[in-house]
């Protein structure tokens, strides 16, 4: 459980779940404060991974979210953006597990 003011981290028990103050975490246990405090801001929201597009300032394309894209926009972003080829026939949730790591293997190199 998290407390949804300052972001401290408290067993998931009957007791700490009565309390308003506290709300489930989905979370990393160890993550800092900083990322305590963002997941609070996002409202708790696990899988609606963000990938901005590589590009100049002028002409950056929107954000592409992968938590909302159908399966032939994520087919087609892995294609443009990383030249990897992937199946329409897979179901939804891996395409976005694989464009999601698509991404952080390009922010690696």
């Amino acid at each position: 459980m998290i407390n949804r003011k300052d972001g401290w981290l408290m067993p998931n028990v009957p007791a700490v779940r009565a309390l308003n103050e506290y709300i489930p975490y989905h979370g990393k246990v160890g993550a800092s404060i900083e990322e305590r405090m963002a997941y609070l801001k996002s409202g708790g929201q696990r899988h609606r991974s963000v990938i901005l597009p590589a590009g100049d300032e002028d002409d950056a394309l929107p954000p592409f979210d992968i938590g909302t894209a159908t399966k032939e926009e994520l087919v087609a972003f892995a294609q443009t953006e990383f030249v990897a080829t992937l199946s329409v026939d897979t179901d939804i949730r891996t395409l976005r597990k694989q464009v999601a790591t698509l991404a952080k293997n390009a922010e690696l190199t």
